[in-house]
């Protein structure tokens, strides 16, 4: 978007030195809204007469409003054209308004008051257009060819931010700033990094002691049953089996009769 230059009586108020001074104005898109309305200059208000811009503008059908948003570096956003207005007149004080119109079935009509009839989409593209109206359309598959006009319109967009960066830092006394017109998130590995994965070496598992059974116990000589106080040793407590229970008493003689 090519700047706006403030200068002679439309200069800038600076809020900080309190002065007029020239300056640029630019506009760009911040969030990509359902319905895009354009407006092109067309009436120069700074001549005597006020007269008409007759000048001949380019637009398209498929509009990509990427390049002239804020953000540059997301995805496309598409937009397709379904209305033209046109001012027939010489000055912004006089003339008559017509529009062409983009029905459902993508035919093009001209609406000129009572007047209708329908025209070709060339006859729809090739007019002085004061206004024109664009809805967004995510369904828009663009051609290889318009992709890659794409990139050229924001590698140009970065350029021409660049320059104008430099151009106001110059004349202020600034330092440069270089601007990296790559796109975020894309991470370039160097030539000298290792990316071969690692080695990693896994501890082995230690060994379980086995505890002695009672059986080697009792054939190992060197095995003390006793109580130890280390916790490394087993200690082994042998019980005698319980006595047997005592015989029943003797039952009593009965008396002699």
């Amino acid at each position: 978007i090519k700047p706006d230059v403030l200068d002679d009586e439309n200069r800038y108020a600076c809020p900080f030195c309190k002065k007029l001074t020239k300056a640029q104005k630019r506009f760009t898109i911040h969030r990509p809204p359902n319905v895009l309305t354009i407006q092109l200059k067309r009436f120069d208000y700074n001549s005597i007469f006020e007269g008409k811009i007759n000048k001949m503008i380019e637009y398209k059908d498929h509009l990509n409003i990427r390049p002239y948003m804020s953000d540059t570096q997301g995805p496309a956003e598409w937009y397709s054209l379904y209305g033209v207005l046109v001012h027939f007149g010489y000055s912004c004080h006089s003339g008559h308004y017509y529009c062409y119109v983009k029905n459902s079935n993508k035919t093009w009509y001209s609406l000129n008051d009572a007047q209708v009839q329908q025209v070709s989409s060339t006859t729809a593209l090739s007019q002085e257009a004061y206004l024109l109206f664009y809805i967004r359309n995510k369904n828009y598959i663009p051609p290889k060819d318009e992709t890659k006009d794409l990139k050229q319109q924001t590698e140009s967009k970065l350029s021409n931010d660049r320059g104008l960066f430099n151009d106001t830092a110059k004349k202020n006394g600034a330092p440069l700033v270089k601007i990296h017109s790559k796109p975020m998130g894309v991470v370039t590995p160097s030539p000298k990094t290792n990316f071969a994965p690692k080695q990693i070496s896994t501890p082995k598992p230690e060994q379980s002691k086995q505890i002695p059974t009672i059986k080697q116990i009792a054939t190992d000589e060197s095995f003390e049953l006793r109580k130890s106080a280390s916790p490394q040793k087993l200690s082994v407590v042998v019980q005698p089996p319980p006595p047997p229970p005592p015989p029943p008493p003797p039952s009593p003689t009965p008396p002699p009769p």
